[in-house]
């Protein structure tokens, strides 16, 4: 049964010593393990659970035993002035075997009884452990127990509590002995000799006697638990002491009295330890353990003392209730004792008190029991939770004893006295007293003459001394890392300075008592909290004492374990060293592209809901996860605050929640040169996560400077959290193109590269396996990233792709095919964004003499932006690297509880580059062989250095000489699925997006048309290479390919009664009459009903983009001017009928070179949208202009 008492620290004075009767229990053999653990030890718990015993039914009262193992020689000498010193009665204790001579141990404890006093002694047992049951005899059987082993013990307890019964029974009957006659009288060992020649009948002499034996059964009183009665014989017995003039037991007398009246105050009954509450005890209760007139007891409620650790919690009252209840105890704070009506309150208590101390000064023999007496005063104080009045106190009382003229005392005790000042200071938290009088312990105890040189032993001693005033000086004792306690403050608070000296004191104290150990830690600790405080010496000398203390260790020192030193009870917190190195910061790293896992659920939401905003551009939101088994990486950023260069080894990760195999680095870290800026060193950790979950990463363990240090993160943005996925499957691709060495930050997983010539094509097998065991793939998807092309074939196709449902199964590979053409280089974009600005809908392709290309019609939709500010491709004919990129993506068949679907994506790298060698340079659309024909007019370069040749439209071929350019005509007919105003139509759609789409529908509607139309094959005999000609860029001119569209009217000549076909010039003199023939077509499509005129324009062409000169004077029209026309929609087969066909007459008056063109004027509609069409398709009209050289007659 373990309780709380009124004992500030183990072995320390106390007013409980008062009433614990003592037993001696002394090991009498050598002693045996169970389990690890001293059998004597746990014998020794075993009796302390029979500490307190109730005694009495009616009024029960508490009787305590206090079980000690070796006898203080000053309680033998001061047994009889003080009872409560006696030793009771003694426990021999022996672990035998059957060898073991049993006579030994019988005067092994027959010795122990000898040197304790005998006739004190009232009842005693010897426990036997084993050994031969035979063997045992003697005299007394009846104080032996015998027990089989230490465990087969049933009958303990009962023969313990029969001890205990009898002393306490012996006891009772002593303190009430008739003491009226003196038949002895009590003397301190040695007195007798001063008892010669006194008058023994004197009535002074009985007083003594009575004085004496009344204090010793007051004492008796006091250890069976009666303190109230103990108050009246103490006073009894104080009366006969003064008249005797017997001042050192009336000392004693006082002191017991003192201690009685506190008890009697605040009740007899035990605390337990764990008990919570208190009962407030009431000062106003009368006759406390006395007797009513017919000898019976009064009936009334026991009070428990207090707890010793209320006076740290806050009292929940309010001020006002605090006031009142301190006036109350004020005035009725007071016991009344006994039948004379004294009154007994603290104030007195401390009065009998000094008057114990007054007296035993007077007796320089008696100073450590007066001594002892001072420390029970001031634990009374400190126990009533006055501080202030404690301290004064002691201030007053303590000094004396540490005086230099003060010789009773040596200096080991004097030192012991100040320990126990401090142990006071420290329970009422005065930390900076506690500091001074454990500092001022440490200077007695070492203060010795030089003839008895300071030991190792005595550095021992004195180091826990100074190492709890550290908490004096603002210093943290507790463990950052104990992590089941209350989280604290780790800030150090304190003058620094007075600090760093305090704790180079404590270091030294452990470096000269061997503690190698704790000689560490101390060191660590102040290179952690103080390194910015110490000078660059100082620290050089503590690194190079802390390289020598390394070097004495076997193992690595932790800094993480707690040091425990158990022959001081002394607790050494870890220390972590964040300093060195200092981490700033710590990133997860994703995992490698192709391990790089995206989660989906099966809803086919992607995570969150999105919501645009512009200012979260720029920002990467995206979730990092990690695969059970995957190798993953995480970054720290480290600085060396060191001048010299750090070597850091077994650097690893410290993670919580899942298992994770970190693999330990070596660091050499530069160093921090005096006034520049430190350097910040990536670290990448690697490591193995191999069970699924949250992971997280809590801190990092490394090995440096000789010491393993041990980081556990304290700051929330150093903690970082991952989730970890399950196992899940790789792919493993192999390709058969041609594989590049990998380069760094390069973020393909496999590198290709492809060179080819323009217009050839290759195919190539890319060959994917599932590597995995157990799990299957499925729902494959292959996505090219690649320049976009607007026309003609792509760069890479991919010629048979995945079925939705396919599953590759474990172990099994499948095969893809893909295609690579080569592109006309020159005119590839430079990125490979979907997006393309509006120029990408005109042609990009500029002629080696930087010619624009002049089309006969202009942009229908963006006829406004000027073709000046086009951007173009020119990057000269040497070559073209292109870079694409496939993504095959693909997912794990696992099925989970959150319906999530984990997919990965692996890429190919594709550096294709492609050498110009027969591409196009430029291109013409001109009239065909009729009006539904068109002459799409290349010029082709031969870019390489060698001569080709050229085979189109099935059986024409054409020789084309190195570095060389040739003209290829070809004849292509209109196209009759659009509509002459789909083009306008498109550019009505209400979005910029909408119209691009449908242009581009329009485009490949007409590229689709044209293709076949412009297959030219080429192939180089001397490098045995073939290939066709790209003419992407031509097919991705809008402006090029509308002219392929039928338009709503077309207009072709006749000369004289010839068909005009060609662009040549017409000779003709003045004067004489032409007639100029117009056929007007119109476009099938049409499909309402419109009116126009039609007359002709005369006028001069200066080329070179300048604008026409009309000269309407120089021709001489006969007949009509102006013809009018109407159209009516009807059903005709092909693309164009004939509207009308018209003659005009005209001569020329002057000589020149004219151009002559009809010129159509349509009528308004009354409808408006029909008008809007008419506007647009008026712009497409298909006219033919007929040139004509004007001469005078004598010059043709």
């Amino acid at each position: 049964m373990k309780i709380n008492s009124l004992r500030i620290a183990p072995g320390f004075p106390g007013l409980e010593d008062h009433q614990q009767i003592q037993i001696l229990v002394v090991n009498l053999c050598e002693d045996v393990m169970i389990g690890g653990e001293s059998s004597f030890c746990k014998l020794l718990n075993r009796l302390n659970d029979h500490s307190v015993k109730k005694v009495g039914d009616q009024e029960p009262h508490y009787v305590y035993i206090k079980f000690i193992t070796q006898n203080d020689p000053l309680n033998l000498k001061f047994a009889n002035l003080q009872v409560y010193r006696r030793i009771f009665a003694v426990i021999g204790v022996a672990f035998l075997n059957d060898d073991d001579n049993i006579k030994e141990t019988y005067d092994k404890y027959e010795n122990l009884k000898k040197s304790c006093d005998e006739d004190a002694l009232v009842d005693n047992r010897l426990l036997i452990f084993g050994g031969n049951k035979e063997k045992i005899n003697g005299e007394n059987l009846r104080e032996i127990i015998y027990y089989e082993n230490f465990k087969d013990t049933q009958t303990f307890n009962y023969d313990i509590q029969g001890l205990l019964k009898n002393v306490i029974i012996i006891l009772q009957s002593k303190r009430l002995e008739d003491i009226n006659e003196v038949k002895r009288c009590p003397l301190l060992s040695g007195e007798e000799k001063y008892q010669v020649g006194l008058d023994k009948q004197s009535k002074n002499y009985k007083k003594k006697c009575i004085g004496r034996l009344k204090k010793q059964i007051g004492d008796l009183h006091m250890l069976l638990g009666l303190p109230s009665q103990a108050v009246d014989i103490y006073n009894i017995a104080i009366e006969n002491l003064k008249s005797a003039n017997d001042l050192l037991w009336l000392a004693a007398a006082y002191e017991g009295l003192a201690v009685a009246s506190y008890y009697a105050l605040i009740g007899n009954e035990p605390l337990y330890e764990g008990k919570k509450s208190t009962v407030q005890r009431n000062h106003t209760i009368n006759n406390f353990d006395t007797k009513n007139i017919d000898g019976t007891y009064k009936n009334f409620k026991k009070h428990s003392r207090r707890n010793s650790d209320e006076f740290t919690k806050n009292i929940s009252t309010t001020f006002d209730e605090k006031i009142k209840l301190k006036g109350f105890l004020k005035n009725i704070g007071k016991l009344t004792i006994g039948n004379k009506g004294g009154f007994i309150d603290i104030p007195s208590i401390m009065d009998k008190f000094i008057l114990s101390i007054e007296n035993f000064e007077r007796f320089s023999y008696s100073a450590k029991i007066e001594y002892q007496c001072v420390i029970k005063a001031a634990s009374l104080l400190f126990w009533e939770h006055d501080f202030i009045k404690c301290e004064a106190f002691l201030r007053e009382h303590i000094g004396k004893y540490l005086d230099d003229s003060f010789v009773t005392f040596n200096n080991f005790e004097k030192s012991s006295i100040c320990v126990d000042c401090a142990n006071i200071f420290k329970e009422m938290n005065f930390m900076r007293k506690h500091a001074f009088f454990s500092r001022l312990a440490v200077l007695f105890r070492l203060h010795v003459s030089d003839e008895e040189p300071r030991t190792e032993n005595d550095y021992k001693y004195v180091y826990p001394l100074l190492y709890n005033t550290l908490t004096g000086y603002g210093i943290q004792l507790k463990s950052p890392l104990d992590i089941n306690k209350k989280k604290f403050n780790l800030n150090i608070s304190g003058p620094s300075q007075i600090q760093v000296k305090a704790i180079q004191e404590v270091f030294m104290s452990s470096l000269r008592g061997g503690l190698v150990h704790s000689s560490i830690r101390h060191l660590c600790f102040l290179l952690q909290n103080y390194y910015d405080l110490l000078d660059q010496k100082a620290i050089d000398s503590m690194l190079d004492e802390l390289k020598k203390l390394t070097s004495k260790l076997q193992d690595k020192h932790n800094l993480n374990q707690i040091i425990q030193l158990d022959y001081c009870n002394v607790l050494i917190p870890a220390v972590q060293w964040t300093k060195f190195p200092t981490v700033i910061d710590i990133e997860l790293k994703p995992l490698k592209h192709n391990l790089d896992i995206n989660i989906i659920t099966k809803r086919g939401s992607y995570g969150d809901i999105f919501i645009y905003s512009p200012f979260q551009q720029g920002h990467n939101n995206v979730k990092i996860y990690w695969s059970v088994d995957c190798y993953s990486t995480v970054t720290l950023k480290i600085i060396n605050c060191f001048h010299f260069e750090l070597t850091v080894t077994n650097l690893i990760l410290l993670v919580d929640g899942c298992d994770f195999e970190s693999i330990p680095i070596k660091l050499h870290l530069p160093p921090t040169i005096k006034g520049q800026q430190q350097t910040i060193i990536d670290v990448d950790m690697q490591g193995f996560p191999h069970s699924e979950g949250t992971l997280k990463f809590i801190g990092y363990s490394c090995e440096v400077l000789g010491v393993k240090n041990v980081v556990k993160f304290d700051n929330e943005q150093f903690i970082k959290t991952i989730r970890v996925l399950p196992k899940l499957p790789i792919l493993e691709v192999d390709t058969t193109l041609e594989k590049q060495l990998l380069k760094e930050e390069n973020h393909f997983e496999t590198q290709t590269e492809v060179t080819l010539f323009s217009g050839q094509k290759f195919n190539h097998t890319i060959t994917i396996t599932n590597t995995s065991d157990t799990i299957n793939i499925r729902n494959i998807r292959i996505k090219i990233q690649q320049p976009k092309i607007s026309g003609g074939p792509q760069l890479i196709s991919i010629l048979e792709n995945f079925n939705k449902d396919f599953i590759l199964l474990p172990k099994t590979s499948k095969d893809f095919k893909i295609s690579i053409y080569g592109i006309d280089p020159t005119t590839a974009p430079e990125n490979t964004t979907e997006t393309f600005p509006v120029s990408s809908l005109f042609s990009k392709h500029i002629s080696d003499n930087n010619f624009s290309i002049v089309s006969s019609t202009n942009n229908l939709l963006f006829s406004e932006i000027d073709e000046q500010q086009i951007s173009h491709d020119l990057i000269p004919y040497i070559g073209r690297l292109l870079n694409s990129t496939i993504k095959i993506t693909y997912a794990a068949d696992l099925e989970n509880d959150n319906n999530e679907i984990y997919e990965r994506t692996y890429s190919i790298g594709i550096a294709i580059k492609i050498i110009p060698a027969i591409t196009i340079s430029n291109w013409h659309v001109l009239s065909g062989e009729d009006a539904s024909t068109r002459y799409i007019v290349l010029d082709v370069n031969n870019l390489t250095d060698y001569d080709a040749e050229l085979n189109y439209l099935h059986n024409k071929q054409l020789s084309v000489q190195a570095k060389d350019t040739c003209r290829v005509l070809l004849l292509c007919s209109c196209c009759g699925e659009i509509s002459p105003f789909a083009f306008s139509h498109a550019s009505q759609r209400p979005s910029f997006h909408m119209q691009k789409e449908e242009i581009e529908k329009l485009r490949r509607i007409l590229e689709d048309h044209v293709s076949n139309h412009l297959n030219i094959k080429w192939s180089i005999p001397k490098l045995n290479i073939n290939g066709n000609v790209p003419v992407g860029s031509l097919l991705s001119s809008v402006s090029c390919l509308k002219q392929l569209v039928v338009p709503l009217l077309t207009v072709t000549l006749s000369i004289n009664m010839k068909p005009y076909t060609s662009e040549d010039d017409i000779i003709v003199y003045i004067g004489d009459i032409v007639t100029f023939n117009i056929t007007l077509l119109v476009s099938t499509k049409a499909s309402f009903n419109f009116s126009g005129t039609i007359s002709l324009l005369c006028f001069h062409d200066l080329q070179n983009g300048e604008e026409h000169i009309y000269v309407p004077e120089s021709l001489i029209s006969i007949g009509s001017l102006v013809v009018p026309f109407n159209v009516q929609p009807q059903q005709s087969d092909g693309l164009l009928r004939i509207v009308f066909k018209k003659d005009f007459r005209f001569m020329f008056r002057y000589e020149g070179i004219y151009k002559v063109k009809p010129n159509i004027f349509l009528n308004k509609c009354n409808n408006i949208e029909e008008q809007k069409l008419l506007q647009s398709a008026e712009k497409e009209f298909f006219i033919s202009t007929a040139s004509f050289n004007v001469t005078t007659k004598g010059t043709k």
